[in-house]
């Protein structure tokens, strides 16, 4: 009997997932990466001093996570209880709450009383301070937000925001919530919930993937090897299942050229796209700019600073520091990033850094060592990586969704897995390519 084969392109966390899926499903599979490495944005680097997250440093568990571990082997690492504590900047101090009472009221009112259902051409931005008022958005959501989109709220569409959300008409927020919790299907429970990641690291889910692929003795992973003509390669591979697991902007490059995406372009009024640039910039050192323990500090914008968040990498995880006491992990976005170096990034940082000791200089006891030369810093920076979650990609998703509509139906069925899709995050992102 021979076994049917699923093509997977592209060798990120959603790629190696996706055909982790499908080999459960009793497929093998033949993977197709450009680059000569696998995990794409998620990779761990060891420090002298300890470990460095280039990218996401662990993610929200699930049961479906919880199995695929499981399967695995691997060992899921729950952060330290003491790390929970989350703190924003405002008027240089660090607030657990950084609005009065009265703006949390006038927050509390919109959620149980305003209607929340999404407005035309209504953004995040709009919609939130409609809903919870212009304080709490600007102190508490935006900045929220902002670290795991990285993206400004007025940039948003509401409805890629809340994919998986429905709202009623004329309900508030409140209302609509308790709709989605009775309409929800009961999930089983992972045993460890909240926020997790691996002893040695993000790069062990990779290298765990990667191993189990290989054990399949018909499936194959082909390094350096760039899809280069999509219709070409559809003639190829007929009656074969594929699953586009690449960026957006390889997505695009991939099948822009193709008839059936070209015809249902043509339905919609998609114009240019919108990419975000990341930077992570971690350090070990004697000193930390955290008073306690915490998992870290989120920055609203008007703050002097271009940093979104710092975490406190050696509060989070056990085991992440080796040598030096202290390592944080500051992250940057926008579009300035584009005209930066990894020197000019460095630089930047060391500057903010010095600037926020001194704004928090109550919390840090005047301790001159805290401005000492940071003597272990590591730089990443990824141009136009991420997607923006605005109206255009809204509509890319819906033509996608046609695809795999009309391709099911031909016979060639393919599927497109990746940070623009279905959900954001990297719990989303990992449920989604696990989807059989």
């Amino acid at each position: 009997m021979t076994t049917k084969n699923t093509i997977i392109i592209g060798g990120g966390v959603s790629g190696l997932v996706s055909a982790y899926s499908a080999i459960q499903s009793g497929s093998s599979v033949t993977l197709y990466e450009k680059s000569n490495q696998l995990g794409g944005l998620i990779g761990t680097k060891y420090s002298e001093n300890g470990l460095v997250e280039q990218a996401a440093n662990g993610f929200l568990n699930s049961s479906f996570i919880e199995k695929l571990t499981n399967d695995l082997n691997l060992k899921l690492l729950k952060p330290e209880s003491s790390s929970k504590k989350r703190r924003f900047l405002r008027n240089n101090k660090l607030h657990s709450l950084p609005i009065s009472i009265f703006a949390l009221l006038r927050g509390f009112f919109g959620f149980c009383f305003i209607n929340s259902e999404p407005r035309s051409k209504e953004n995040m931005q709009e919609w939130s301070q409609r809903i919870f008022g212009k304080d709490l958005t600007e102190f508490i959501i935006e900045p929220a937000i902002g670290g795991i989109y990285s993206t400004e709220l007025k940039q948003m569409y509401v409805p890629f925001v809340f994919s998986k959300f429905k709202f009623y008409s004329g309900k508030s927020l409140l209302i609509n919530l308790l709709f989605h919790f009775k309409n929800k299907k009961k999930e089983i429970k992972p045993n460890l919930r909240g926020l997790v990641s691996f002893q040695n690291g993000m790069q062990e889910l990779i290298k765990a993937l990667h191993t189990y692929i290989l054990k399949n003795s018909e499936s194959k992973i082909l390094l350096n090897s760039k899809i280069c003509n999509f219709k070409a390669f559809l003639e190829s591979n007929k009656e074969t299942e594929i699953r586009v697991c690449t960026s957006l902007l390889e997505t695009i490059e991939l099948i822009k050229e193709w008839d059936l995406a070209k015809e249902i372009f043509s339905k919609y009024d998609i114009r240019s796209f919108s990419y975000q640039s990341i930077c992570t910039i971690t350090q070990f050192a004697m000193n930390t700019i955290f008073p306690y323990k915490a998992f870290g500090i989120l920055f609203p914008r008007n703050q002097g600073l271009l940093v979104k968040g710092v975490l406190a990498n050696h509060a989070i995880f056990k085991g992440r520091v080796e040598n030096l006491p202290y390592s944080e992990t500051w992250i940057y976005s926008g579009d300035w990033l584009n005209d930066v170096t990894e020197t000019s990034a460095k630089e930047i940082f060391v500057k903010e850094r010095i600037l926020l000791l001194s704004k928090l200089n109550k919390y840090s006891n005047n301790d001159s060592n805290r401005k000492m030369i940071l003597p272990d810093i590591h730089v990443k920076i990824w141009k136009n990586a991420f997607p923006i979650y605005n109206k255009n990609l809204y509509d890319f998703n819906l033509c996608l969704n046609e695809i795999e509509t009309i391709s099911k139906q031909s016979g060639n069925p393919i599927r497109f897995y990746g940070n623009y899709r279905k959900g954001i995050g990297l719990r989303s992102l990992i449920e989604n390519a696990m989807i059989r």
